[in-house]
């Protein structure tokens, strides 16, 4: 999945330094409005009760010209927090779409591109449902996780360092949820991947069951069959019920557990910082700093569990997405493969055995002749090969044993796309397209006029 990264390099690039600017940014201001309330405790009231507050304010006062810095200088974080939160957020959203995008773009490539072999072993609605579903998991989790991951980093890493610039205890205490929090999440990944995976699966089946009967509807009214389509479907809703209820479950767990951890670090921080202050060690705007810092920790740990179950659910899709894009074609071209030359059209089979699944053949040292210009029908019971033995010739599949050739060439010596335009394959069932029906009679020869398809 990270190559799909490098088209979109340099917004990455612009997404973390605009996150660690703002980062930045705030716990500066953080350390600003400590600094101006240790600045305000310092102003002598008496000198301002003398004067006045807007004239001590305005005057040349050391105390009063300290605080005007500070305030402006509040005042200039708090507007730079705003400009590069919005970048920020800009930014990462350009990111995430840009990322989906081209996951998108190669998902339904291969899509395209694969064989019928593939598009044999996995249902229509499964990858439905992972070109959509599974895409959506991965882009909620680049969108809103894979930065605030970024954030949580810097914000707690930044925040300890400003802690530690006041007392190393503090800093220290801060720390010590940590490795607890760390093992409980390796704990809960071990259970909740497999918990996730199934509920997938069971959603796959649901799409599946649902696209057969909307494209089977006629064979299922024909047959009278609506009670047992309807049973099926809802005992696989159940079942999809139960899963999605025990995930529920799961992740329900999962985050008091985190909030009780996080409490607990907080009550033990101000306690130490109480104790700081009775020595003398701690002033009133360490305090004040020690518990934004303190609140931004908490607030950014609490996100651990969203980001959790993002991740969690981006690892099952992004594992089920892989599936698809690194599935080896069924039938490949050759490098060095050519057009077929202009010929009579004539097709051999020479000792042809060909099965779906290897070790049960379908066709057994198949060998004829079909000499160019002539007609040919092939009769037997369903089941019987007939519509595999005329897949072979345009290559949907390629035979265990033996070879098809085309005026004399392997058909695996051809290119497919020249190969296909040769051969005319009418299917078993008419599928049309969304579109006109000019369009679709000229299905793969858009060079056609409306001429040539009225004629058709």
């Amino acid at each position: 999945m990270f190559s799909f990264l490098r088209p979109v390099k340099g917004i990455v690039v612009l997404a973390c330094l605009f996150l660690a600017l703002w980062t930045g940014a705030e716990i500066a201001a953080v350390r600003v409005t400590a600094l101006a309330v240790d600045q305000i405790k310092a102003v002598h009231l008496s000198d301002m009760r003398a004067v006045g507050m807007w004239e001590w304010l305005s005057g040349d006062y050391a105390e009063a010209a300290g605080l005007r810095r500070v305030v402006m200088a509040l005042a200039a974080f708090t507007l730079t927090i705003g400009v590069l939160g919005f970048l920020r957020e800009t930014t990462n959203t350009k990111l995430s779409m840009h990322m989906v995008f081209y996951i998108r773009e190669a998902v339904y490539d291969k899509l395209q591109k694969a064989g019928f072999g593939f598009h044999d072993a996995i249902s229509t609605g499964e990858l439905i449902n992972r070109s959509l579903s599974d895409l959506q998991n991965v882009r909620a989790f680049i969108n809103s996780s894979v930065l605030l991951t970024l954030e949580i980093v810097l914000i707690v890493g930044g925040y300890i360092i400003l802690l530690l610039s006041r007392s190393p205890w503090v800093a220290a205490l801060a720390l010590a949820p940590l490795p607890i929090w760390t093992l409980y999440i390796m704990r809960f990944s071990r259970r909740a991947q497999p918990a996730l995976k199934a509920t997938m699966e069971s959603g796959d089946k649901n799409i599946s069951i649902l696209a057969e009967n909307i494209a089977g509807v006629h064979v299922v009214k024909a047959f009278a069959t609506e009670p047992q389509e309807i049973a099926k479907y809802g005992a696989n809703c159940d079942d999809f019920f139960g899963k999605v209820m025990y995930r529920i479950r799961l992740f329900a767990n999962f985050l008091p557990v985190m909030r009780s951890i996080a409490t607990a670090s907080h009550l033990s921080l101000f306690l130490a910082a109480g104790i700081l202050i009775i020595l003398g060690r701690l002033s009133a705007g360490d305090i004040l700093m020690l518990g934004a810092a303190m609140h931004a920790i908490l607030v950014r740990l609490q996100h651990v569990s969203v980001i959790n179950d993002q991740y969690q659910s981006a690892i099952v899709s992004g594992r089920r997405l892989f599936e698809i894009l690194s599935a080896r074609p069924s039938v490949s071209e050759k490098p060095d493969a050519r057009p077929l030359a202009p010929g009579q059209g004539s097709v051999r089979f020479e000792h042809v055995t060909f099965g779906y699944d290897p070790k049960s053949p379908v066709l057994h040292d198949v060998t004829f002749d079909v000499p160019g210009g002539s007609v040919v029908a092939i009769v037997g019971p369903t089941g019987s090969g007939k519509t595999t033995l005329v897949s072979l010739i345009a290559r949907f599949y390629d035979p265990q044993q033996g070879r098809v050739l085309i005026d004399g060439t392997d058909v695996r010596d051809a290119t497919l796309d020249n190969l296909r335009q040769q051969v005319a394959y009418v299917f078993q069932e008419t599928y049309l397209f969304s579109d006109t029906v000019e369009a679709n009679i000229a299905y793969g020869r858009p060079e056609l006029t409306g001429a040539h398809t009225e004629v058709a």
